[in-house]
């Protein structure tokens, strides 16, 4: 993948295949595990953060969205197919609004080093 990504025509549509393809791993871990209830849970984070490195803050928000629905998900099939793993509703709020603002943070912060930097505002 990071061949296709040095490409210049195919440099735009691979981080964000990259990144499905990172948040729909760590929900098929999930799904095996404990599903919201797990602790790997806050490796959503870990990925949100990390497609900041790719300075592209349209990334970062479909990272966050990705991560978001990817939780919800996990909840749904929670509540229908495991209720041991069911959550209650602060463990539902508390990590889908943190990926939020983590999200909403990270893009801004790429938005403004891509202006320091003297990058374009489009990503």
């Amino acid at each position: 993948m990071h061949v296709l990504l040095e490409r210049a025509r195919q440099w735009s549509l691979m981080p964000y295949l990259w990144a499905t393809m990172d948040v729909a791993l760590l929900t098929i871990i999930l799904l095996i595990a404990n599903g919201p209830k797990s602790p790997l849970v806050p490796v959503y984070l870990v990925i949100l953060m990390s497609t900041g490195f790719r300075w592209r803050p349209w990334l970062t928000v479909y990272a966050a969205a990705l991560c978001v629905g990817a939780f919800l998900l996990l909840v749904v099939e929670a509540h229908a197919r495991r209720p041991q793993f069911s959550p209650t509703l602060n463990e539902v709020l508390v990590p889908v609004v943190t990926m939020i603002v983590v999200g909403v943070i990270s893009a801004s912060l790429v938005k403004r080093m891509r202006a320091l930097a003297g990058l374009s505002s489009v990503g």
